[in-house]
């Protein structure tokens, strides 16, 4: 009796410490100097085409996003004037979207996750494609 109401304790409290943890999920981008091209959009008609080193401060700005435990289900967000951020590298392509919902801003790899970015990371996103 004694085992099994020590196993139960033991279950509840590991629950309990996976709930309250703080998710550890980062967002995946290439390292700059990996990355050859990068193109930004709006929608397909107006694509803006950059190199890793003039991308260098907003993918830092980007790096610094925050998990908020949403995932990512779609090809791309469900949110209207979502900003379409291809990066191109030496082995391999990664592609994320930037856009504000409520007031907030997100950062979304598709798949991967969504991701809480400041003010002044879509802003230097909304420059680049202006």
């Amino acid at each position: 009796m004694q085992k099994k109401i020590l196993l139960i304790f033991t279950i509840l409290y590991c629950m309990l410490l996976t709930a309250c943890g703080q998710s550890t999920k980062t967002i995946t981008l290439p390292d700059p100097d990996e990355i050859v091209e990068v193109e930004i959009a709006l929608d397909e008609s107006d694509v803006r085409i950059y190199t890793g080193i003039e991308f260098q401060e907003t993918l830092s700005a980007l790096q610094s996003a925050k998990s908020i435990n949403k995932e990512s289900t779609d090809d791309t967000p469900d949110v209207e004037n979502a900003i379409k951020i291809d990066l191109f590298f030496r082995n391999g392509f990664s592609r994320c979207y930037v856009y504000e919902d409520n007031g907030l801003y997100y950062v979304e790899q598709p798949y991967e996750g969504i991701f809480q970015i400041d003010e002044s990371a879509y802003q230097q996103v909304l420059e680049l494609i202006h």
